[in-house]
């Protein structure tokens, strides 16, 4: 029986009456099942000649994020995409450039460990007698950051004519999509505590605000959202909408290592109530979600899109920042207690180290299963009323790479499951990338490949896989043809984890527990 499994956990908020547990993962859903049952006569969109082929309403996933930073944004899931289409050119995208040594915001983990290699030596550990060399570059690094973005070439936010095709910002929710607007970050940047020079920080001030401004800062002026600029490029045409938000309306309680329900009231109040009143959260009951979906689907109506793509939310307690100890029951999807990744075995204390149980993890994985549910039920909606909307299923995609949870453990796996299949170029990588986390050393890669530093957001060749399935689906409804790949050869050379990995990070995996228990500048950004 499951509660002989799980005992109850006495530090969990009471379970709100509008989620139901889980007890068995949810099967994914398809688009040609949806589009089976609900069959529409649509005219393909012409991707030559829309004026914006290709948008992306989304968060961290869609903007491009990976090693705690956004940098690379030509290699995000949609600008891999659109290279693959041929919209390259016709397909903008917001930059993050510099610092040189550390370029990104908020911090690059990968160019961090890069440089504390080239300063403290190959040899791992880096910790030990190398502590004060990396106490000292990291230091500088972390104020070169700062001093970039809060006063150099960074700071810098001149208006662009036209919103970026991609308009996805990292750490936003359904809430913030709808709700925040360029005046409010900007608000928040000007903004200066009244704490903050007796306590300086080396942690880029409202980083998240500094990343949306170089979204929404176009031609709407201050008042504008991320649904209205999706609006604003739809009064041209778009041909296809891709909608890829609600990870981060569970992700909190990963990183934070607490589940705390959105409020009782949350439904009664107004879109800058809930703004506001969401802050403490780290998952949204049920009902709050539908609430909010609910509200972004009317707006996406008002999106003059030929085609739109709603993608689920996956399953954030996969994520292999959040580490499982000890043995899995046997036919259990979860462990009793996860940790971070960088405590071992032997250290783990559950009644020391933040952890969260195997019963919360359950909590949190039901609740994205309603997430899901209602998402579908809105892609079926707007296709009985004739709208050619369609589901991309990010969280099956996920669920069918998921390591620990089912590929090494198939008594976990559910009857219905079925092993996600890596692209052959992939599959040429020894080891094949998997989604445990990274590991290397000397001798090259030894484990994970699909899940960047942070231990939470995807490498370049994973963002690959999403694009091959997004264009998948493009391909099912007729704007691109099916002899169009993604060409994972130049996506492998592209990412650098794989064709040149750290060397130390495996033994010293340790690393990045010394710089979350030392510096509160990466202990505030993974919590955030």
């Amino acid at each position: 029986m499951p509660n002989a499994v799980y005992p109850t956990d006495p530090t969990l908020p009471p379970v709100p009456p509008d989620l139901e547990i889980s007890w068995t993962t949810r099967k994914p859903v398809t688009d040609a099942e949806i589009v089976k049952d609900l069959p529409l006569d649509v005219e393909p969109a012409n991707l030559e000649t829309v004026a914006n082929p290709l948008v992306v309403v989304g968060d961290s996933l869609s903007h491009g994020f990976k090693s705690l930073a956004i940098h690379d944004t030509d290699l995000s899931w949609p600008a891999l995409l659109a290279e693959a289409i041929g919209i390259r050119d016709r397909f903008r995208r917001p930059h993050y450039d510099g610092p040189e040594d550390c370029p990104g915001l908020p911090l690059n983990l990968e160019a961090l460990l890069r440089h504390l290699e080239e300063h403290a030596g190959t040899s791992a550990p880096l910790l030990g007698w190398h502590t004060p060399e990396v106490t000292a570059v990291t230091l500088h690094l972390l104020r070169d950051v700062k001093n970039y973005w809060e006063h150099g070439d960074g700071s810098v936010l001149d208006p662009v004519p036209a919103y970026p095709n991609n308009l996805a910002i990292y750490g936003w929710d359904v809430r913030d999509a709808l709700s925040r607007r360029a005046d409010d970050c900007r608000a928040a940047i000007d903004e200066t505590p009244p704490h903050r020079w007796l306590h300086p920080s080396v942690k880029v001030s409202h980083d998240g605000d500094r990343a949306a401004m170089r979204v929404l800062n176009g031609p709407g002026g201050g008042g504008v959202a991320m649904i209205d600029a999706a609006k604003a490029l739809g009064e041209q045409g778009v041909g296809v909408l891709v909608v890829a938000l609600g990870a981060n309306n569970a992700l909190g309680a990963i990183l934070k290592m607490k589940l705390q329900w959105t409020p009782d009231e949350y439904e009664q109040w107004d879109g800058p109530q809930r703004l506001a009143g969401k802050k403490d959260a780290t998952v949204w009951r049920p009902s709050h979600f539908r609430s909010d979906y609910t509200e972004l689907c009317e707006r996406v109506r008002e999106v003059n899109a030929r085609h739109v793509i709603l993608a689920t939310v996956p399953h954030v307690t996969i994520a292999p920042l959040l580490h499982g100890f000890g043995s899995k029951p046997s036919g259990s999807r979860y462990f009793a207690r996860y940790g971070r990744v960088w405590v071992s075995e032997d250290e783990f204390d559950p009644d020391k180290d933040e952890c969260l149980s195997g019963e919360a993890c359950r909590q949190i994985d039901s609740a994205i299963d309603a997430y899901n549910a209602h998402i579908v039920a809105e892609v079926r909606r707007a296709r009985e009323e004739k709208l050619d909307w369609h589901l991309f299923d990010l969280c099956g995609l996920l669920d069918g790479l998921a390591y620990r949870r089912y590929l090494e453990d198939p008594s976990a796996q559910p009857k219905w499951f079925k092993r996600y299949v890596l692209p052959e170029p992939l599959r040429r990588l020894s080891p094949w990338p998997d989604t445990r986390f990274f590991g290397s050393d000397g001798r090259g890669r030894s484990q994970g490949g699909l899940i960047a530093l942070d231990g939470v957001h995807p490498t370049t060749v994973g963002y690959g896989i999403m694009a091959h399935e997004v264009l998948a689906l493009m391909q099912s409804i007729g704007v691109v043809p099916a002899s169009t790949t993604i060409d994972f050869d130049a996506v492998i050379r592209e990412d650098t984890l794989i064709t040149s990995p750290p060397r130390t990070l495996s033994a010293d995996l340790g690393l990045l527990g010394h710089l979350y228990s030392t510096y509160d500048t990466v202990r505030e950004l993974i919590r955030r």
